[in-house]
């Protein structure tokens, strides 16, 4: 069964959600592409925004408050405000991938940019409260 709460507010050019999903109160969604795996949550206050895409694996947890940001304005384009021509900005739009049994913690933040476009967090790793990633992360193998 899928949960959805009647609070969240998702703008998606395209969603492909799994069973036994949960997004939760006060979620803000705004992308260009989510992929929900099975077992997967969002919980309430998350936000995953910038008009990029987020690819989640299976069980993954986005805890309460934590934001994961698929598109941000660089400082090179002559404006970065969104009431400013797209033709004067310089927006970076890329993708985050969550692989199976990732845990982001409150109000932790998750960023792509210029440089790392693409972020892959990867298979089990837990991302503590608070914290802020512009990169890859991954658990190292024993």
């Amino acid at each position: 069964m899928v949960k959805i709460y009647p609070t969240a507010k998702i703008i998606c050019d395209e969603m492909d959600i799994e069973k036994a999903n949960y997004i939760g109160d006060y979620v803000f969604i705004y992308l260009k592409r989510l992929v929900m795996g099975e077992g997967s949550q969002i919980n309430a206050f998350a936000s995953a925004t910038g008009g990029g895409e987020l690819i989640m694996g299976r069980n993954v947890v986005v805890s309460y408050g934590a934001r994961l940001i698929t598109g941000t304005d660089q400082p090179v384009g002559r404006y970065m405000s969104d009431s400013a021509p797209e033709e004067e900005r310089y927006v970076v739009r890329g993708t985050i991938f969550l692989d199976d049994n990732v845990f982001i913690g409150a109000n932790a933040v998750i960023c792509v940019n210029r440089r790392s476009p693409v972020i892959a967090i990867g298979r089990g790793t837990v991302i503590g409260a608070g914290a802020v990633s512009y990169t890859h992360l991954t658990l190292p193998t024993n």
